[in-house]
């Protein structure tokens, strides 16, 4: 029994984290190529620092899409993520 938990031993301290940081960076690989593959949008206009901030505000901070969806939605979300 001794031996098996040496063996244990051996593969979740030595050899699990070089094979997690293989597959992570093989998927990450993947992703990156996928990135480059999406065709880019050019219909997304450019924002001055201005414009920059009002949409972070509005988007990221206060759910503006969701608020325009559904708005006993946008309430929940809103409540949970101010708590």
């Amino acid at each position: 029994m001794n031996g098996f938990l040496a063996s244990l031993y051996t593969f979740f301290v030595e050899q699990l984290p070089y094979l997690t940081i293989i597959i992570f960076t093989i998927g990450m690989l993947f992703r990156i190529q996928r990135w480059r593959n999406a065709s880019e949008d050019h219909h997304q206009p450019k924002l001055d620092f201005i414009e920059s901030i009002r949409y972070m505000i509005l988007d990221v901070i206060l759910f503006r899409n969701t608020f325009k969806r559904d708005k006993a939605t946008w309430l929940l979300v809103f409540a949970f993520h101010g708590s």
